[in-house]
């Protein structure tokens, strides 16, 4: 088994290239949300124009121009309509498509996660897995509505108000062009502190949740068992370091909104003045500092959202990158190598010279035996002394040992996981019940006639001797 953990070495493009993969089968109405956001963004430029043309005119007292008037207020009209209906189209179309893609990510992980051998397993619990997978999949969501909600609207106001302020007063491009690059250097400066910080908190919030996934499914044994002092106690420790990473990240994320934001107004002021001066020596009209004034709000907030992106992009990177690490991680033998399959008149399995370790530990060494079909095997031995490691390498649970497990000669390593477990079946000692109906339990595993082999399971286990006194019978939640 391989895995690359590529949180440092994840690069954008191969972020954007993750990301583009799972919204590929969706890029029709990706693009027609896209475009429908685009419509709209540029319609909404209008509002800040039409705002200093009514203050112009209202300005020229007697020769004011009703007409003139009447058609601003026409194409604002125009511009909320169109402004309003790009919205509910583009957050219907691409909100449904950023869930497609929750879907699609859990669903992929999931099926990976159960390819992987059970060394890669028990290196991390339950709770850890399901987390990384919720933390990457909800990032991909967040970035797809991102791009929907800011990054169009922020190119449509970048171009479209630089561009209008050339033709008006390029002066103000200078300052303009030098607040949008100082506020959004400081902010990544900043930002980047920030998100380390709330990868720290992800991570540490993936402890938490396996702590508390792994108490709630073994309740059972920690309440017999009285372990719920030393979990409690385990889980409080846990729990306080999370709650100093989210401290400080409050701090970081707080102090750069506190830069930012005096850094901005003193620009906006700065300039204001500037213009004020232009307007009382008649330089500008007086509509010019209300456009000004809104274009530089606008602008003010695609910036932020630009630094606000930027900061997603970097936590939902660090997230994906921890998911790919995953998907990237290959089983000990792959599934295109197992070509063969069980035969159902198989006669004899041997063990060859077979040795395996387990953490820098021998377990088994130089194990040799054979069964043969129709016999019963009884394995003896002191706890450690290998028995159960026996089992789990016929059972494809240890696919990394040393020797040969052979079917009818066949190496279990090249029999396909998937045939072998159609005609090999094991009792555990552990038993594990999911949360489903009692037929549900017990058919879920099964292939070809449900019916017929969970009639014949309630038979052969005496469960139908007393099913129907269950409140629900066959359907009862167990």
């Amino acid at each position: 088994m391989r895995e690359r953990v590529p949180e440092d070495a994840y690069t954008a493009t191969q972020l954007i290239g993750d990301v583009w993969a799972f919204v590929h089968p969706y890029r029709f109405r990706f693009f027609i949300a896209s475009f429908a956001r685009l419509i709209g963004d540029v319609a909404w430029l209008y509002p800040s124009f039409a705002l200093a043309a009514l203050v112009n005119e209202l300005s020229k007292g007697a020769e004011l121009d009703q007409r003139a008037l009447v058609f601003v207020f026409i194409f604002w009209g125009i511009a909320i309509v169109v402004r309003a209906y790009s919205q509910y189209l583009t957050r219907t179309i691409g909100f449904r498509i950023g869930e497609k893609v929750v879907v699609d990510v859990t669903k992929k992980a999931m099926r990976h996660l159960t390819t992987l051998d059970m060394a890669w397993h028990e290196r991390e619990n339950s709770g850890n897995k399901v987390k990384r997978i919720q933390n990457a999949s909800h990032g991909m969501d967040r970035l797809i509505r991102m791009w929907f909600n800011m990054l169009i609207e922020i190119g449509v106001n970048f171009i479209g108000i630089f561009v209008i302020l050339a033709t008006i007063e390029s002066i103000t491009l200078a300052p303009l062009a030098l607040f949008v690059v100082t506020y959004f250097t400081l902010s990544y400066t900043l930002g980047r502190r920030a998100a380390l910080a709330s990868l720290e908190v992800d991570k540490e919030g993936e402890v938490v949740s396996g702590i508390l996934y792994e108490t709630a499914a073994n309740i059972r044994t920690v309440k017999v068992l009285s372990f719920s002092e030393a979990i409690l106690e385990r889980l409080s420790g846990v729990l306080d370091v999370l709650y100093h990473k989210v401290a400080r990240r409050i701090d970081l994320y707080q102090i750069r909104g506190f830069v930012l934001m005096l850094w901005a107004q003193s620009f906006h002021i700065g300039i204001l003045a500037f213009i004020a001066y232009g307007v009382w020596v008649g330089h500008y009209e007086v509509g010019f500092i209300i456009l000004f004034h809104r274009f530089f709000g606008q602008l003010w907030d695609s910036v932020s959202e630009l630094s606000e992106f930027s900061q997603e992009f970097m936590s939902s990177k660090l997230s994906i990158a921890r998911l790919r690490a995953m998907l990237d991680t290959e089983p000990a033998v792959h599934a295109s190598k197992q070509t063969e399959v069980l035969s159902p008149t198989w006669q004899t399995i041997q063990f060859k010279n077979v040795s395996f370790t387990y953490q820098d530990v021998p377990v088994l060494k130089n194990v040799s035996f054979s069964v043969h079909r129709g016999e019963k095997i009884g394995v003896v031995g002191l706890s450690g002394a290998g028995k159960s490691t026996l089992f789990k390498l016929l059972m494809k649970e240890r696919e990394v040992y040393e020797g040969e497990i052979l079917v009818d000669g066949t190496p279990l390593h090249k029999i396909g996981a998937e045939g072998y477990f159609s005609r090999v079946a094991a009792v555990l000692q552990d038993t594990e019940v999911f949360n489903m109906s009692l037929k549900d339990n017990i058919t879920i595993a099964g292939s070809g006639d449900h019916e017929r082999a969970f009639q014949d399971a309630l038979r052969i286990a005496h469960v139908s001797d007393f099913v129907e006194r269950l409140p629900l019978g066959i359907e009862t939640l167990i």
